[in-house]
Parts: C-alpha cells; sequence; structure tokens
C-alpha cells in the first residue's frame, strides 16, 4: 500500500507542479462550463428589429414599443437601407414592413396584411422570429383594443425567409465549420512548431544564429498559413459541391479576409506557444483555447443570447468576426466595407497578442 501511496502522491505532485497545467485542469473546464450554459438556449434574444412603416401609424408604433419592451427585441435606429439591403447588411434580423397606407388603416379592410422580413443565415435565431412576430403584433392590437386575434381580423403575415428560406441546418453550420478549420490549422500548426522546437532544444540554435526574431516568427507562420488557406478553399468547394451549400460572394474576399485575419491568429498562437514549455504542453493549452474560441465564436449558439460580458467577450473573439464573414459571403454576399469593419476588429486583437508574444518570445526562448 506504501508504494502504491507513493506513486499516487508523485503523480499528483507531478501534475499541478506546472502552473499551466493546473490552469489547464482545473480553471479552464469552469469557464468552459459557464459559457456554454450561459449561450445554449433555445430562447432568441436581442433580435434586431427594424419597423418601416409612417411615424403617425398608431397601431404599428403600439407593437413597436411592445417588441422594444420585451426580452426578444432591441430596437433599430431608422435607416436609409431598403427592408431588403437592412437585412442583407446585418443591420436587422427581422424587418416589419406595413402597407403603403399604414397598418392601422389596413385593419378596417377586408384584407389586412403585415410583410415580415427575416434573416435566416443563422437558422437558431430565425426558426423563432416568425412565432415571436406574430406575439408582439398580438400584444399591440390587444393594447389599442383591435381584435387579437389574427384568425378573426384576417390579419395576414407574409413572410419572407431571406438567404436560406428551406432554414437548411447545412447553411448555417458549413460556413462556420469552413472558417473554424481554417482558423484553428494556423493556431495548431504554428504552436506545435514552435514548442516542438523549444521541447528539442533546437530554439537555442536559431535565436543564435544571425537572424533577426522577426524572421523566425515569419518562416513559423507563412508555411501554416499557407496550409490553412489551401485547407479552407478545399472546404469551401466541398460544401458547395457535396452539400450544395451556395456561395454569393467573393472568393477574392474570403482569401483576403482569411490571409489578414490569420496574421492575428498567428499572434495569438505565438504568444500561447511563450507559455508552453514542451510539444504536449502546446497541445493541451491549445486544445483548451480552442474550445473557449469556439463557444464564443457563435457557431454553436447566437452571440445575442449570451449574457452581457460574455456578449463583449465575444466581440474580441477572431473567431467570431471571420465566420460572420464567411457566413455572410456564403448567404448574403456583402461589399468590402463590411469585411474592413471585421478585419479591423481582428487586427486590434492580432496587435495586442503580437506585441506582447513578441516580448514574450525575446524573455522565455
Amino acid at each position: 500500500m506504501n508504494v502504491i501511496a507513493g506513486f499516487i502522491k508523485k503523480e499528483l505532485i507531478q501534475l499541478f507542479r506546472n502552473p499551466q497545467m493546473l490552469v489547464a485542469l482545473l480553471i479552464m473546464p469552469l469557464i468552459q462550463t459557464l459559457i456554454l450554459n450561459s449561450s445554449l438556449s433555445s430562447t432568441a434574444q436581442n433580435i434586431k428589429l427594424y419597423v418601416d412603416g409612417k411615424a403617425d401609424d398608431y397601431v404599428l408604433s403600439k407593437i413597436q414599443e411592445k417588441a422594444q419592451a420585451s426580452k426578444w427585441f432591441s430596437a433599430v435606429e431608422p435607416t436609409t437601407e431598403t427592408p431588403f439591403k437592412a437585412v442583407q447588411t446585418g443591420v436587422a434580423d427581422m424587418v416589419m414592413v406595413a402597407p403603403p397606407k399604414g397598418f392601422t388603416r389596413s385593419l378596417g379592410s377586408e384584407k389586412p396584411e403585415l410583410q415580415v422580413l427575416i434573416d435566416a443565415s443563422n437558422v437558431v435565431k430565425a426558426q423563432a422570429m416568425e412565432q415571436y412576430a406574430q406575439a408582439i403584433v398580438q400584444k399591440g392590437l390587444e393594447e389599442t383594443r383591435f381584435v387579437t386575434m389574427p384568425e378573426t381580423t384576417g390579419i395576414s403575415f407574409k413572410t419572407r425567409v431571406l438567404f436560406n428560406p428551406e432554414m437548411e441546418t447545412n447553411y448555417f453550420l458549413l460556413p462556420f465549420l469552413v472558417a473554424f478549420q481554417a482558423a484553428i490549422m494556423v493556431i495548431v500548426l504554428v504552436s506545435d512548431s514552435i514548442c516542438r522546437e523549444k521541447e528539442q532544444g533546437t530554439f537555442e540554435t536559431l535565436i543564435s544564429a544571425p537572424i533577426k526574431t522577426s524572421h523566425i516568427i515569419i518562416g513559423k507562420t507563412v508555411p501554416a498559413v499557407i496550409v490553412a488557406l489551401l485547407s479552407m478553399l478545399s472546404l469551401q468547394a466541398e460544401a458547395m459541391i457535396v452539400f450544395h451549400v451556395p456561395f454569393v460572394g467573393s472568393i477574392l474576399q474570403l482569401i483576403v479576409v482569411f490571409t489578414v485575419m490569420s496574421v492575428s491568429f498567428s499572434a495569438f498562437s505565438i504568444w500561447l506557444s511563450t507559455i508552453c514549455t514542451t510539444q504536449k504542453q502546446g497541445m493541451f493549452a491549445t486544445m483548451m483555447v480552442i474550445m473557449v474560441l469556439m463557444l464564443l465564436s457563435g457557431g454553436m449558439a447566437p452571440v445575442d443570447n449570451m449574457p452581457f460580458i460574455l456578449r463583449y467577450l465575444s466581440y474580441c473573439n477572431p473567431l467570431y468576426h471571420l465566420s460572420e464573414v464567411s457566413r455572410t459571403l456564403f448567404l448574403k454576399g456583402c461589399e468590402w466595407g463590411y469585411c474592413f469593419r471585421h478585419m479591423g476588429a481582428v487586427m486590434l486583437f492580432g496587435l495586442v497578442f503580437g506585441l506582447w508574444g513578441m516580448r514574450r518570445f525575446k524573455t522565455t526562448l
């Protein structure tokens, strides 16, 4: 028994001797469970609702007030965009379009109607939007003392499901997987390359050689980016050919966005490799980080469903921005300005971790 107890004590000491291992074993599972429990919800929240109608439309204004007061919708400021363009550019998730003469006046006609445009590029949110819209309209009618049920008033909801009319789950998941696989490949390859050199003891030779640190980093990251880019294009082709997911945008936009964002993924991977001393530690830390990045990317659950703090952490997540651009290019198409906004946010992330990683790189390797 003493021998067994000695082995158990030895292994426990070995496990908890490294602070990074302690964080990975005890702290990271707590963080992952917190994020997963907070984000996975069947209730869609913070749906960006834009109401297109006249300012003096009494019933429509009451419906808008009820929507803003609910937990389902968030208000969208008046825009000069057309209803379709507002959905395409991501200004709104759903648009209610009143008849030309106003929704209030149409209630006195034989066939009152209200058109609803729904962005179905995010299937999880889109599946609940129409039901929420009808519930909000009913509450607005109750507030204004009109007959409440659509069956008796004859209100016709003309719903247009945009960018994914059949609500195909593949249309939602595959663009995310294209971005996810490519981004993770950059992180894994760069981190593994640096940690392998450290474990084998060959990094001292590189550092003592008459070459700059920046040359070492570029030499380590560029091959990983090239391989990941080729993998991303092959995954895109597979999504289009095998699973029939449409690609509306420009392939050039996708290549440029990924190439620019890969700089940030590489910077983060370099920083990650500076806190690990062996290849095994690097792989374990990478797996933990990948799980957090995936949970905060909006790929498993809408970011808008998350609590306030986690939502803003997601906005700092480069994988969130890459997956948003990927999904938009696949299903909607977009202008360069949309891509530049997301690239700017990711480059800021890369600048922070790039400077931090370079500083640690010089002092720890």
